[in-house]
């Protein structure tokens, strides 16, 4: 049995059994509930696979971590693939409803939406994560109870975003090491750690200078420009937010150049730290 393992399958095995030598299989799970015993547990496939590192030939394991890993990248595009369609989705109907909502978050969801083509890369979820966590923070701050409650559910969604972003990281790095292969390509390594410093710096030199030309404008009691301030202002907080998303996702994976990362996710944050003072005050 143990060169046979469905790590799709169902095994039973006693409660204290740390090396799979009881396991009896494979089952569904409908099967294995109905056999089981007392002091008797059920197990996947993949489980029993683990607990038997000396039993299984090296080769056989390669395959099945192998297997494992590429039905969880799969998962992965699909995921993205829903996430794409679903940020520009929102954000068309954002720009559409400018009257009510806001137009430079439409961008920013178009923007995130038409970069995931590029980067099928779990890194993308840490983009996800963090700007579903910017969107609740910006709704808790409305001041309305039915977006402080909505929050809440976004704070939800980010974190299971991260969640999955830690799956499928793994997955990807356990599959390099297994099959050795150039194809798998993380076009996210090279680009996101410049794409965070780039953004990230361009964003604190532009709320620099959307809070000189508020000052300048109401020094002067021009008020008719500002609209285009307002709009500005947003745009460079979406930029903050994409410079802070790509740094922090450059970190976590352990990307190169990580000062550069360090250095555009700081600018970034400083920025969205500054935009929730000013909404507090």
């Amino acid at each position: 049995m143990e060169e046979n393992i469905d790590i799709f399958a169902f095994y039973i095995i006693t409660e204290n059994d740390d090396f799979g030598e009881t396991a009896h299989g494979p089952y569904t799970m409908k099967e294995a509930e109905q056999i089981l015993k007392v002091e008797e547990k059920i197990i996947t496939g993949k489980r029993l696979a683990s607990m038997l590192p000396s039993t299984l030939p090296s080769q056989s394991q390669k395959e099945i971590s192998t297997q494992a890993n590429n039905d969880i990248l799969k998962k992965m595009s699909q995921e993205i693939n829903k996430w794409r369609f679903f940020l520009i989705l929102l954000g068309i109907i954002q720009l559409a409803t400018s009257g009510f909502l806001s137009n430079t978050w439409g961008i920013l969801l178009i923007i995130v939406g038409l970069s995931s083509f590029y980067y099928n890369s779990a890194s993308m979820f840490v983009v996800y994560g963090t700007t579903l966590g910017w969107a609740s923070i910006s709704n808790a701050f409305s001041g309305s109870g039915g977006w402080l409650a909505f929050s809440l559910l976004q704070i939800y969604f980010a974190f299971q975003t991260f969640r999955q972003y830690f799956l499928y990281k793994n997955a990807y790095r356990e599959l390099i090491e297994h099959t050795e292969s150039s194809k798998l390509i993380d076009k996210a390594e090279k680009s996101f750690p410049w794409v965070s410093f780039g953004t990230g710096l361009l964003s604190f030199a532009g709320m620099i200078i959307v809070f000189l030309s508020i000052v300048i404008l109401v020094g002067t009691g021009n008020e008719d420009l500002f609209s285009i301030v307002d709009f500005t202002e947003g745009l460079v907080i979406d930029i903050a937010l994409i410079g802070f998303a790509t740094g922090l996702a450059a970190v976590l994976s352990s990307y190169e150049h990580k000062l550069f990362s360090i250095i555009g996710m700081i600018a970034g944050a400083l920025v969205l730290i500054f935009e929730i003072v000013v909404a507090i005050l």
